[in-house]
């Protein structure tokens, strides 16, 4: 990769960083708990799909996933800062759940026969296909660090 291309990846997943912890810091303040709620969900499902991409930042070979699932942990430290660490725990529970949720409806979604004008079935078995695998190491991967 040239390094015209690497330095634009380095500011463009600093620039993703911000604005992915900035947004959690706003939709506190105006939603409070209930948006931390809405934040992590949406995260947890957009970073595992975002973790079939790798990219190159900062010299390392990472998945694009990592520069979102930061805010989720911002946003868990924010619940157990100020609601504790009950609601820290049920607000991942509830990110698992619609993370799980988004699996199955995507496995049903990919079993349907495309029709003759579709243009997305190859890309959405591509990247939802992989799908399952991702959910169910992330689920390992959190129950191994809790128990």
């Amino acid at each position: 990769m040239t390094d015209i291309l690497l330095t634009f990846n380095n500011l463009l997943g600093l620039v993703s960083a911000l604005v992915a912890l900035s947004l959690t810091v706003v939709v506190f303040r105006f939603f409070g708990r209930d948006g931390l709620y809405a934040m992590v969900v949406a995260a947890v499902i957009i970073a595992n799909i975002q973790v079939t991409k790798t990219v190159v930042l900062f010299g390392l070979t990472a998945t694009l996933g990592n520069v979102l699932y930061g805010s989720v942990f911002l946003a868990t430290d924010v619940l157990s800062e100020v609601y504790g660490t009950r609601e820290a725990r049920r607000c991942v529970w509830l990110g698992f759940v619609a993370m799980v949720l988004t699996v199955i409806w995507m496995q049903f979604a990919l079993w349907y026969v495309p029709g003759p004008e579709d243009f997305a079935h190859d890309a959405l078995s591509t990247v939802f296909g992989l799908m399952p695998r991702v959910a169910a190491g992330s689920l390992l991967a959190y129950r191994s660090t809790t128990t």
